[in-house]
């Protein structure tokens, strides 16, 4: 019994062994993990002997986050709790951990960061096992410069109250746009710059974001996020295509038709001047309807008159960096083919030029005679010598209205009309008047001599003619002896008027 149970005891006691030497190896594991505190000194370290700085080589879309002033970063020690704490990346870029003192992290990604951390901290626990989070980011401040409503700096806050870090957004590039309240119709989208600081802060590096073709056919890989302290700079057209122009206007990327727009239109309008323009469907009495376009600048002035070149119309815009684009528009084009691209879009600021024709056309009057941006009906005055009712008057008339037409739509002349010429007198803008003989020929077209085209408030005069004056002058003379001779006979007596003899 006792040789059978020696095997046995042996086996109970090589258990009791194993167990032993498994025990002791656990706890050696478990002291291992734990660090334990071998220096008690605070230390600066310098993170650039620590952490290849490489991402700069990184194209755009895969820089990932970079620290910087603001960023809340969450520190974990395992083992050693009370060394594990949230703290802010201050003003300099560098954060004040216990035991291992100011650290920089200005510009490192959480890994690059979590590298620092862990080596510094290698200084006072054996194997520390360190974890680096990102408790809550900073607000990205980015300037937004160029063609744009509004230039300037902007914020955005990554995280609202009661968001999880896990889920924030950095702004991209039409973010920062839309926050300058939308790009100018001076605007070259193709080529956005994005400027980016070099990591180190040595220089600055440019990347060119085509934003139109996001808008054509969407994708991210012009649409970049952005950092704080980029630069979106939006340069401006040179060669405009009024088409791209329109198509631009009703995207994100553009100014809301609904902000009023201040625009001036100068030249042969019924009435020249400074008009506020509103498109969309803003409840304002000011508002055009759709988008703020040169013909409805047009009709808020009371539309062209007659003797304007409206296949050379003139839009003078300003850009953000003070040279000016010259946009030649032909209405008469326009209303040929159709195309009302070819109305081009009005931003704050615009100047709508008018100009004299040189010729006149009146089958092109006729034709534009209705268009919204030719003036309505005119007042024209026709006075003295007619044959309509009551000697003349004020007449409503069609804008391409010749003197000839008017004369005859005020009916004509009467037997005491000097029909050989009229008075003209025209008022101007400027409240005075000119005064011009228009010797008539009603075999002419329109013809600035002899039937011009007539303006709002013109005044035509039709004088009595010289005979007929002396022949009512002597009737007043000699009033007491008509009775017995006639006004004819007077005259003949006095040798104004010789006889038939």
């Amino acid at each position: 019994m006792q040789s059978k149970d020696r095997p046995m005891f042996f086996i109970v006691q090589t258990g009791k062994i194993k167990k032993y030497f498994l025990g002791k190896a656990l706890l050696v594991v478990i002291t291992m993990l734990r660090p334990s505190v071998v220096m008690a000194q605070p230390t600066i370290i310098n993170q650039t002997n620590l952490v290849p700085l490489q991402i700069s080589n990184l194209p755009l879309a895969e820089v990932p986050y970079l620290l910087g002033e603001g960023d809340r970063l969450k520190i974990d020690i395992y083992g050693v709790p009370e060394y594990s704490q949230e703290t802010l990346v201050l003003s300099d870029g560098s954060v004040m951990l216990p035991l291992v003192g100011r650290l920089i992290v200005d510009r490192l990604t959480i890994e690059q960061a979590t590298k620092v951390i862990s080596a510094a901290y290698a200084k006072v626990f054996k194997l520390p096992l360190v974890s680096v989070t990102l408790a809550a980011p900073r607000p990205v401040q980015v300037r937004v410069i160029g063609e744009v409503s509004l230039p300037g700096s902007y914020t955005f806050q990554l995280l609202k109250p009661g968001e999880s870090v896990l889920g924030f957004q950095l702004p991209s590039a039409i973010d920062a746009i839309q926050k300058a309240e939308g790009m100018t119709l001076a605007a070259n989208p193709r080529r956005v710059e994005l400027r980016r600081r070099e990591i180190g802060g040595n220089g600055e590096k440019i990347f060119y974001l085509n934003l139109w073709e996001f808008l054509q056919v969407g994708g991210s890989t012009q649409n970049m996020n952005l950092r704080d302290g980029d630069t979106i700079f939006v340069p401006a057209l040179t060669n405009i295509n009024l088409k791209e122009v329109h198509q631009l206007a009703t995207t994100v990327l553009a100014r809301t038709p609904e902000k009023p727009s201040t625009v001036m239109v100068v030249g042969k309008v019924k009435n020249p001047g400074s008009y506020v323009l509103l498109g969309g469907i803003t409840p304002s009495e000011l508002k055009t309807g759709g988008l703020p376009t040169l013909t409805l600048a047009l009709q808020r002035a009371g539309g062209v008159i007659p003797e304007a070149d409206v296949r050379n119309i003139e839009l003078r815009r300003t850009t953000k960096t003070g040279f000016e684009q010259v946009i030649n528009v032909d209405l008469w084009e326009m209303l040929q083919s159709g195309d009302w691209n070819l109305d081009p879009i009005l931003q704050e600021k615009d100047v709508i030029i008018v100009s004299r024709a040189t010729e006149m056309n009146l089958g092109e009057l006729n034709e534009l005679t209705g268009s919204s941006f030719m003036t309505e009906n005119i007042k024209v005055s026709v006075v003295g010598e007619i044959a309509g009712r009551g000697g003349g008057g004020t007449l409503d008339l069609p804008p391409n209205t010749t003197l000839n037409q008017a004369l005859i739509a005020a009916g004509g002349f009467n037997n005491r009309a000097r029909q050989s010429a009229v008075t003209l007198i025209r008022v101007r803008p400027n409240g005075t008047f000119e005064k011009q003989i228009i010797n008539l020929d009603f075999s002419q077209g329109v013809n600035a001599e002899t039937n011009p085209l007539l303006q709002n408030n013109d005044i035509i005069i039709v004088s009595t003619s010289n005979l007929f004056q002396i022949t009512e002058t002597a009737s007043q003379i000699f009033q007491p002896f008509t009775r017995f001779v006639t006004i004819l006979r007077s005259l003949e007596i006095l040798g104004i008027v010789g006889s038939e003899e």
